[in-house]
């Protein structure tokens, strides 16, 4: 069996790696796009648990209960 040369051999994984990466790009994309969305998602939930905890303490310095439900009848 004949040995490979080191150069040949880096020379046949770099087209290994580059036709590989032709398969992965539709997977990597993806993963993009997800992990975008993630992170507009907490973001989003940052904002919303904000207002929330300011709407609580609005509520309790206006002498009411933030669990109570209160309807007009």
């Amino acid at each position: 069996m004949k040995r490979e040369p080191y150069w040949e051999h880096m020379e046949r994984r770099l087209h290994e790696d580059r036709s590989n990466m032709s398969y992965m790009r539709p997977i990597q994309n993806d993963m993009t796009q997800l992990t975008e969305s993630y992170n507009q998602v907490l973001k989003r939930l940052k904002e919303a648990t904000e207002q929330n905890l300011m709407l609580i303490n609005k509520i309790e310095k206006l002498g009411g209960n933030p669990r109570q439900l209160e309807l007009d009848i």
